[in-house]
């Protein structure tokens, strides 16, 4: 299947879907393959709630994935109250077999944190909740091996 891709020789610019202006500029999801893992990056925004972003499925019990978001917030959809940081949550799907979780581990963030989104996963799907009046925009990268993910979510 052939999608538009566009070279830019003298910059040294590709572009797939679009124009480049970047060396690698891609519009769309990006979804890398090798030495037994995949990984799923792409941007997007979210509202005040729950959202379902992606389920692993078809596991073996050496499944794990780890996602991470880095995001900006803003309170009351444009208000001056801003948070911003880079949310970690990790799964593994063991031996029982069952699912364990370590979710929501805050690896840096600034502003208030009681607007800080929680990441996490949920028996092998990814959840991110925002607080009330709280719009997001980050970007998703979920690394996993050995299962299926399915991107549930899509701005």
């Amino acid at each position: 299947i052939f999608y538009n891709i566009v070279l830019n020789p003298l910059g040294g610019r590709v572009g797939i879907g679009k124009s480049p202006s970047a060396t690698l500029d891609v519009n769309g999801d990006i979804r890398t393959t090798g030495n037994n893992a995949d990984t799923l990056e792409f941007s997007t925004f979210f509202s005040s709630g729950t959202t379902t972003i992606a389920t692993l499925s078809n596991q073996l019990e050496s499944t794990t994935a780890v996602a991470n978001i880095e995001y900006v917030g803003l309170y009351a959809f444009g208000g001056t109250s801003n948070v911003g940081g880079i949310l970690m949550a990790i799964t593994r799907y063991n031996n029982v077999p069952a699912w364990s979780s370590i979710d929501d581990q805050t690896v840096s963030v600034f502003g208030d944190t009681s607007k800080e989104p929680t990441l996490f996963w949920d028996n092998g799907v990814l959840k991110l909740t925002v607080a009330g009046s709280v719009q997001i925009t980050g970007r998703i990268r979920i690394t996993y091996h050995d299962a299926t993910l399915t991107r549930n979510h899509a701005a």
